[in-house]
């Protein structure tokens, strides 16, 4: 596995109002790169590349128990979307301006 690796994609069809979004489904910063901000730099990627395809947000899961990445999503400007939440997972959106 590389220090970084992320997938994201779009879906066309609506989550609030029929609006279009992406999905981060994954990504992993391995132990010994992190605390370097590339997890901000990812998804900021990905934020960028969802503007790029005219999507109106952008949506990811986190385990409930990774307060860490939690807190980087939300520096990065995801709040909580209990519409997407799993058995293990929380999730967020970002709106894309």
């Amino acid at each position: 596995m590389t220090s970084r690796q992320t997938a994201y994609s779009s879906q066309r069809r609506g989550l609030e109002g029929g609006a279009d979004y992406g999905r981060v489904r994954f990504f992993f910063i391995a132990p010994e790169y992190r605390n370097r901000g590339l997890s901000g730099q990812l998804i900021a990627r990905a934020a960028n590349w969802c503007g790029e395809q005219s999507l109106k947000m952008l949506t990811l899961n986190t385990a409930k128990d990774n307060y860490q990445v939690q807190k980087c999503y939300e520096k990065n400007g995801f709040v909580r979307f209990t519409q997407i939440d799993t058995e293990n997972e929380l999730g967020y959106v970002k709106k894309i301006e």
